[in-house]
């Protein structure tokens, strides 16, 4: 059996059972025994909570190219090496940077969520410290 390590409790993977740190507990005894408690650290993200994570960035980041009337940041960035409108070229460049940087942003949260130097944010408290487009 694999177990994961929690504050209070371990979960057993194969069912996801929570088996409180009770040593009068039959599974906690069990899980004991078996030597393959691992920490929570060691164990990937939820997948599912990843993918909010992204798309609720990814949302952030068309909703503000769709403000200046592009389909999404996608089509905004191909603006950024257009020189036949000005406009378009400078708005897409700056999407283009924006979308680097938040991104940049994103991943070195994740990263200090992994190795501990910070608690998980919700999405809405991540979204606010993320970097702010700079328009022209």
């Amino acid at each position: 059996m694999i177990y994961t390590d929690y504050t209070n409790s371990i979960r057993r993977e194969s069912d996801k059972a929570s088996i409180p740190k009770d040593p009068a507990n039959r599974d906690y005894q069990e899980a004991l025994k078996s030597g393959t408690i691992n920490p929570a650290s060691a164990v990937d993200p939820i997948p599912v909570k990843r993918a909010a994570f992204v798309a609720s960035i990814q949302r952030l980041l068309d909703s503000a190219a769709q403000a200046r009337g592009y389909d999404d940041i996608s089509t905004a960035v191909t603006y950024a090496d257009e020189s036949a409108v000005l406009k378009f070229q400078t708005e897409g460049r700056a999407f283009r940077a924006w979308r680097s940087l938040v991104w940049a942003a994103a991943y070195q949260v994740l990263d200090d969520v992994l190795s501990g130097r910070r608690t998980e944010p919700t999405i809405e408290s991540l979204l606010k410290e993320l970097p702010q487009v700079q328009l022209p």
